[in-house]
């Protein structure tokens, strides 16, 4: 449940609106991402967001996850400038698209890694542990990504074109939770 802040008059009204369903936009991506092995949590039945597991024993209420404005600020400013510079991204294009279509073609995982190896601001024991493989696996797998896909990770605006890409594909932020498939070996 998103709550929006209050604002002065009807003629505002419509601006808390808006911001209840941004946070609402929020509240769904993150429980989407932290569904487990990269599947989407199915909505309890009756329609509204899950929150934290019940801390009692059986026959316990889940709560409902509230939350306002000032509760997920930070997502929200970051959704807010994803929509402002929408139609200055560039498309889904070079680099990030062949590897898209590799992934598709290939059922493999490089994408994910990509993800999540930018979403952990390049620390590879963090996101191999992430990903659930060894260190020396991801760092193979970021060798692929850099002479299959030409990708320099070591340049800043490389990493941004990659990471809006992979926005623009749905793919980040990284789900907490690896792979969506079993990993197989590339």
């Amino acid at each position: 449940m998103a709550i929006g802040a209050a604002r002065p008059g009807l003629t505002r009204a419509g601006e808390s609106r808006e911001v209840a369903h941004l946070v609402l936009q929020v509240l769904r991506d993150r429980r989407t991402r932290a569904a487990p092995e990269g599947r989407t949590a199915a909505p309890p039945p009756d329609g509204h967001p899950a929150g934290p597991p019940p801390k009692g024993g059986p026959g316990t209420v889940p709560a409902l996850e509230v939350a306002g404005e000032n509760d997920v600020r930070e997502a929200l400013d970051a959704l807010r400038v994803v929509r402002a510079v929408a139609g200055l991204t560039p498309r889904v294009d070079g680099p990030v698209r062949d590897l898209l279509a590799h992934d598709a073609e290939h059922r493999s995982d490089l994408a994910p890694t990509l993800a999540a190896y930018l979403s952990r601001f390049g620390d590879v024991a963090s996101t191999a542990r992430q990903l659930g493989v060894h260190p020396n696996t991801l760092r193979y797998r970021l060798r692929r990504l850099r002479t299959r896909f030409g990708l320099d990770l070591d340049d800043p605006d490389v990493r941004l074109l990659a990471e809006l890409g992979l926005r623009a594909a749905g793919l980040y932020p990284a789900p907490g939770g690896g792979p969506s498939r079993p990993a197989e070996p590339f």
